[in-house]
C-alpha cells in the first residue's frame, strides 16, 4: 500500500540547452535472456547488443534461499540497497555479460543511450534489478554506483517481440485513474489526491493527455468508463498477492474494503478498453503475478511497483512519466527522467529503484504523435526540463577522484576517462603524471586515471585493469620499460574491439616482442616516438590525442561483427 507523505515542489522544470540535448535520445538494445538449469543455478547470456553477442552462456548461482535475500525493504537504508545491489550484481552482471554491458555503453555519443532489456525467466524476472551496483565500483559514496541511475541506461522487462506499430495520433491521450478507499470512503492511501496531483503536475501536457477518476468498488461505473476506451489505465490503492490469487483492490479477505478485482479479470478490462499503458502505483504490484496477465493480453507497456513505496514517490515519478509520454517522448526518455527525479526530491533512499518497465513491444514511442510545430516544442520542453534533472543529478554526486570509481555515471565514464598505462618507477611515473595533469586541461573533460603496476596481485589486478579500460574512451599506454604492460595489453586490446589504444614509447627504445601480435588489431594506432618528457606534451594534441579520439570515433561507430 503506498504511505502518504507531504510533498515538497521547488524543481526549476527548464533552461536554454544545447540542441543535442533537444532532441530525441536514441535507445539501443542489449537483450539478456536466462534459462533456470535447475534449482541452484541459471543460464545468462547477451543475446544481441551494439557491442555483440555471447556464443555460449556463462551459469551463475540463483538458488532461491539466494533469490529470496534479494530485497529492498520498505524504507530501508541506501546501505541495504547497496548490500543487495552487489548481490544482484553477480546474478545478472558476470564479467561476460559486462564485458558487453561496457562495450555498448562505450559505443554511445550524445544522441544514444542503452536499453538493457531483461528477457529472463519467471525466477527472475522480477527481482529488483534497478538496485544492481557497477561491479567495478568498491567504495559506493554516492548513488552513481548504481547502474540504472545513468540517464542514458534504460531498463525494461519482457520479450520485446511484437512488430505492431503504434499509431500516431493528434488527440489527447485518455487516462483513467482507478483508486481504492477504506471503508467508509475514508482515503487511507490518499489516492484521490494522488490524482489531484498529476492532473495539476501535467496541466502543461493538458491539450496531449486528459485524466478521469473512478472509485474501483463503484464497479458498474469503472466499467462503462473502460467501454469508452482508455489509453492509459493507472490503477492506485493496494494490491493482494497471496495463496488466494493475485487481486487488485481486496486487501485479505476484509469485507468492508473494495471487491477484489483478480488480476486475469482485470487485464482482459483494460485490454479491451484499448490501453497502451498500465502503470500500478500500488505496493507489490510489479509482481509478475499481476503483470503477466496484462503482456499476455497485448498491453504494450505495463509499469509497477516492487514493494511497499511512499505516495509521494509514486506521484513524482508518474507526474514526470506521463508529461513526457504524452507529447511523444520514448518510455526509455520518460522512465529514466522519473527515476532521476524520485532521486533527486530524496523522500525515501530507495524509492527510485521500485518502479518496474516492461516493454512488451521494440517500438518505444508508446504515444507517438504527428511531427508538428507545436508538438515539437512540446518535447523540446520536456527534453530540456529531462536535462535539467540530468545535470543537478550530476551536480549532487560527489567528485570522482583517481582511486574510486564513484562520483560518475558510466556513460559520462566512458566518454570522459583516459586509462594510462606504464610503468610506476619514479622515473617512469614523472610521464604518467605529466601526461595525467595535461589531459586534465583539455576542453574535452578529460578525466585521465594512471594505473599502477608496481606490484602486481594476479588475476584480481587484471581483472580490475580490464574493467578500467572498459569504462574509457581510449588509453595511452607507455611501453617504454613495459613490465606488467604486455600482458594487459594482452587483455585489453581483443577483448575491448571499440576501444583506442594509442602507444607511446620513448626514443631510442623498441617494442616489446610480442607488440607485433597486437600492433595489426584495428584498435591499436601506431608507436608515438618522444624525445623526452617535454617533447612528449609539446605534441600531445596533434600527435596522440587527435588521433585517438579520430580511432576512438571511428571504432564506435562501426556495427558488431556477427557472433
Amino acid at each position: 500500500m503506498a504511505i502518504a507523505v507531504r510533498r515538497n515542489r521547488s524543481r526549476r522544470e527548464g533552461s536554454n540547452r544545447p540542441l543535442s540535448e533537444r532532441k530525441p535520445l536514441v535507445f539501443d538494445e542489449l537483450v539478456l535472456r536466462s534459462d533456470r538449469i535447475d534449482e541452484g543455478s541459471v543460464s545468462l547470456w547477451v543475446a544481441s547488443s551494439p557491442a555483440g553477442k555471447m556464443t555460449q552462456p556463462v551459469t551463475v548461482a540463483a538458488s532461491p534461499a539466494v533469490l529470496r535475500s534479494l530485497d529492498v525493504p520498505f524504507r530501508a537504508p541506501i546501505e541495504r540497497a547497496v548490500e543487495v545491489g552487489r548481490n544482484l550484481a553477480e546474478v545478472l552482471l558476470p564479467e561476460p555479460v559486462y564485458l558487453l554491458v561496457r562495450e555498448s555503453v562505450r559505443r554511445l555519443d550524445d544522441s544514444h543511450g542503452l536499453r538493457i532489456r531483461l528477457d529472463l525467466d519467471s525466477s527472475l524476472i522480477d527481482l529488483p534489478f534497478e538496485f544492481v551496483v557497477r561491479p567495478e565500483v568498491k567504495r559506493v559514496r554516492d548513488l552513481s554506483a548504481f547502474l540504472f541511475l545513468d540517464p542514458k541506461i534504460s531498463l525494461v522487462r519482457g520479450a520485446g517481440d511484437r512488430t505492431a506499430r503504434l499509431a500516431a495520433s493528434g488527440e489527447p491521450q485518455r487516462l483513467l485513474f482507478l483508486g481504492t478507499f477504506w471503508p467508509g470512503k475514508r482515503d487511507g492511501w490518499k489516492v484521490r489526491e494522488e490524482f489531484d496531483k498529476l492532473r495539476g503536475a501535467t496541466k502543461p501536457v493538458a491539450g496531449f493527455l486528459s485524466m478521469e477518476f473512478r472509485d474501483v468498488a463503484e464497479v458498474r461505473a469503472v466499467h462503462e468508463e473502460l467501454d469508452r476506451g482508455a489509453s492509459i489505465v493507472h490503477y492506485s490503492g493496494h494490491s493482494s498477492i497471496d495463496q488466494l490469487g493475485n487481486y487488485l483492490a481486496r486487501v485479505g479477505d476484509e469485507p468492508d474494503y473494495a471487491p477484489g478485482w483478480h488480476a486475469e479479470d482485470f487485464a482482459a478490462a483494460v485490454s479491451d478498453a484499448g490501453a497502451r499503458m498500465v502503470v500500478l502505483s500500488a505496493c507489490n504490484s510489479s509482481a509478475y503475478g499481476m503483470v503477466e496477465p496484462l503482456l499476455r493480453r497485448g498491453i504494450p507497456a505495463v509499469i509497477g511497483m516492487f514493494g511497499d513505496v511512499e505516495s509521494h514517490s509514486a506521484t513524482i515519478y508518474c507526474e514526470r512519466l506521463y508529461a513526457a509520454l504524452a507529447v511523444g517522448l520514448s518510455i526509455d526518455e520518460a522512465a529514466t527522467y522519473a527515476r532521476l527525479h524520485v532521486a533527486r526530491a530524496g523522500t525515501l533512499p530507495c524509492d527510485w529503484g521500485m518502479p518496474m518497465v516492461y516493454l512488451a513491444t521494440r517500438q518505444a514511442v508508446i504515444f507517438p504523435r504527428p511531427d508538428t510545430r507545436g508538438v515539437r516544442d512540446h518535447q523540446v520542453h520536456q527534453r530540456e526540463a529531462r536535462a535539467t534533472t540530468v545535470q543537478d543529478f550530476r551536480n549532487s554526486l560527489a567528485a570522482i577522484d583517481d582511486d574510486a570509481l564513484a562520483g560518475i555515471v558510466i556513460s559520462e565514464l566512458a566518454q570522459k576517462q583516459v586509462l594510462i598505462l606504464g610503468r610506476f618507477k619514479a622515473n617512469r611515473k614523472a610521464v604518467l603524471d605529466a601526461l595525467r595533469t595535461a589531459l586534465k586541461r583539455f576542453p574535452a573533460g578529460y578525466r585521465p586515471t594512471v594505473f599502477d603496476f608496481a606490484v602486481p596481485e594476479g588475476r584480481r589486478l587484471g581483472e580490475s585493469v580490464l574493467t578500467m579500460a572498459g569504462l574509457s574512451r581510449f588509453v595511452i599506454a607507455d611501453l617504454t620499460d613495459p613490465a606488467s604492460i604486455p600482458a594487459e595489453l594482452e587483455k585489453i586490446v581483443p577483448q575491448c574491439r571499440s576501444l583506442a589504444v594509442q602507444p607511446i614509447l620513448l626514443e631510442g627504445k623498441k617494442p616489446y616482442a610480442l607488440f607485433e601480435n597486437l600492433a595489426d588489431l584495428p584498435n591499436m594506432l601506431e608507436i608515438v616516438y618522444y624525445r623526452d618528457q617535454k617533447n612528449l606534451l609539446a605534441r600531445l594534441e596533434r600527435d596522440v590525442v587527435t588521433p585517438a579520439e579520430a580511432r576512438a570515433t571511428r571504432l564506435r561507430s562501426k556495427k558488431p561483427a556477427p557472433g
